[in-house]
């Protein structure tokens, strides 16, 4: 607003033009030189925070590590309890192995199980648009929570979307809070019916299993199998017999 150029001869702003035009502006650049990264390299190995932002594929390093705080209270602090539903989904999803994007379904699916009974009594009908509102919105101008996966690479992908994942810098907090928390019944419904791959079927299903979730590991393990791959036929047959 006060660096802008004015564009009538009446400006509010005259006096904090006049300060700012005192100012020496300094351009910085959006992504580190190759020196910065090499530094930045160094630091990581004492500093998790910003090996994680050197790590996020989607936005710069700088942006990661100031929006940092704000993803964390975008989750923990939600002012939204259905955007913060979905985002807790995609963070339990991920750590029981689920690594592909989630489809919005499968999130509509998941989700109920985060909310208590007048939350679900209460819904708005546009529950879930709401919610991946919330859970996508730009913090700082830069990361959000949730973010869009593009389909496969293609033209007739141009403009779809496989799911959503997870900002890499939350997904690392959530994971140390959620590390003992249970995951709800819908959560595993949704995930052992709608989750496709079969890579991300077989760790699921041993998840549950080694949680006493038969029914889920079972579910995972046929899906995993039926695409006729050897070793998930075999993971099958071996839960199978151990089951007796």
């Amino acid at each position: 607003m006060y660096t802008a150029l004015r564009d009538t001869t009446s400006d509010a702003f005259d006096a904090e033009r006049a300060v700012l035009a005192l100012a020496q502006i300094v351009d910085v650049a959006a992504a580190f030189s190759r020196d910065e990264r090499a530094w930045a390299e160094v630091i990581a190995s004492r500093d998790r925070r910003l090996r994680v932002a050197l790590d996020e594929p989607e936005f710069g390093i700088t942006q990661v590590l100031a929006a940092a705080p704000e993803l964390v209270r975008r989750w923990t602090n939600a002012a939204d309890p259905y955007g913060q539903a979905v985002i807790t989904a995609v963070l339990d999803a991920r750590r029981i192995g689920v690594e592909s994007p989630l489809s919005v379904g499968t999130l509509g699916a998941a989700a109920p199980g985060y909310l208590s009974a007048t939350q679900r009594v209460t819904a708005p009908p546009d529950w879930l648009q709401r919610a991946l509102s919330y859970a996508t919105a730009p913090l700082l101008g830069a990361a959000t929570a949730l973010t869009p996966v593009p389909a496969a690479i293609g033209s007739a992908a141009m403009g779809q979307m496989a799911g959503y994942g997870i900002a890499d810098y939350l997904l690392q907090h959530g994971a140390k809070v959620l590390r003992t928390a249970r995951i709800p019944a819908s959560a595993w419904e949704a995930f052992t019916e709608r989750v496709d791959d079969p890579d991300d079927l077989h760790r699921l299903a041993f998840q549950a299993k080694i949680r006493g979730l038969y029914r889920y590991a079972e579910r995972a393990y046929r899906r995993a199998a039926a695409g006729g791959d050897k070793w998930n036929c075999r993971s099958l047959a071996e839960f199978l017999a151990e089951r007796g």
